[in-house]
């Protein structure tokens, strides 16, 4: 986003040379409005990528829990069981 006020600043002012007459309307308009654009991709994906983290977390939690009493589920508890005994590095 800072990266597109500056670009519109720079336009503004002169400092960010375009090849385009600036005076015409409708060339304004498109170079600003290509220059929004640009900020909206990242936004886009960053918020993609925080639905879908989501939708993993909550699928782990439903396969992973039962649905009537949110405790493990039994292969999930072996899993967890299993892991804790390799981390220590012995048997129980």
């Amino acid at each position: 986003l800072i990266y597109v006020l500056w670009c519109h600043l720079a336009i503004d002012f002169g400092l960010l040379s375009t090849t385009l007459d600036m005076k015409v309307l409708q060339n304004a308009v498109s170079m600003r409005l290509g220059i929004a654009l640009l900020a909206l991709g990242p936004i886009a994906v960053a918020s993609m990528n925080y639905a879908r983290n989501a939708l993993l977390r909550t699928l782990e939690h439903v396969a992973n829990h039962d649905a009537l009493t949110h405790v493990l589920t039994r292969n999930a508890f072996m899993q967890r069981g299993e892991r804790l005994i390799d981390q220590k590095g012995e048997l129980v």
